[in-house]
């Protein structure tokens, strides 16, 4: 019978990613789409640095609406399936090797010939949406809701900067700054002044 006590927890391996990649990014948001009053399903997203335009892996966590702490369930479950994609799977107890998900993430196989891609004429570039623009082009405005990390709901910080311009934005719970997910700080829309969440993280200093 499975027993999840007796493998590596979420946040262990996530401190093992941590290590390998200490200038990371996290973001998740929550699928309007598929969660209702039944279940929540939260979208999870991992980068190698701050600076990759496009995520390392992705992950998707899904968790019955029973209580409060749901919400977070889905996150951390979006999260280990992130890290179980970037090699880093819930391993027995006692039996971890740090060294080979490294290995896994260095390793870049060979792909036979006669599977390759081959190039394609006039092969259009991925679009990458913004949430931002969308809004403004359906003239609607974007609703802050609570965050929710990997440590649980994340505490409002709001009021001016050290320069006088106002910040907006969420930062971790958890008191020790190595474990400390990262804050993630609404930029203000020049023209309406209203807050929109990041897709990144932003410098309010």
């Amino acid at each position: 019978m499975f027993d999840p006590s007796t493998y590596e927890a979420v946040v262990t391996r996530f401190e093992r990613f941590r290590e390998q990649f200490p200038d990371y990014r996290w973001y998740s948001w929550i699928s309007r789409e598929f969660t209702n009053d039944k279940q929540w399903v939260v979208i999870g997203e991992l980068y190698r640095t701050e600076a990759d335009s496009k995520p390392f892996v992705t992950g998707l966590g899904f968790e019955p609406a029973r209580d409060e702490y749901s919400l977070a369930k889905a996150e951390t479950s979006a999260l280990g399936r992130c890290l179980y994609a970037a090699g880093f799977p819930a391993k027995p107890l006692g039996s971890i090797d740090v060294e080979k998900p490294r290995q896994v993430l260095r390793a870049v196989p060979s792909v036979p010939e006669e599977i390759q891609e081959k190039p394609v004429a006039n092969k259009p570039e991925p679009v990458q949406w913004d949430v931002a623009e969308i809004a403004q082009a359906l003239n609607a405005e974007v609703i802050a809701s609570d965050e929710v990390c990997f440590h649980g709901e994340m505490i409002l910080k709001q009021g001016m900067g050290k320069t006088g311009k106002p910040y907006h934005g969420y930062i971790c719970v958890e008191k020790s700054k190595i474990n400390q997910c990262p804050p993630r700080w609404y930029r203000q829309d020049s023209q309406n002044g209203k807050w929109i969440p990041p897709l990144t993280r932003a410098d309010t200093e």
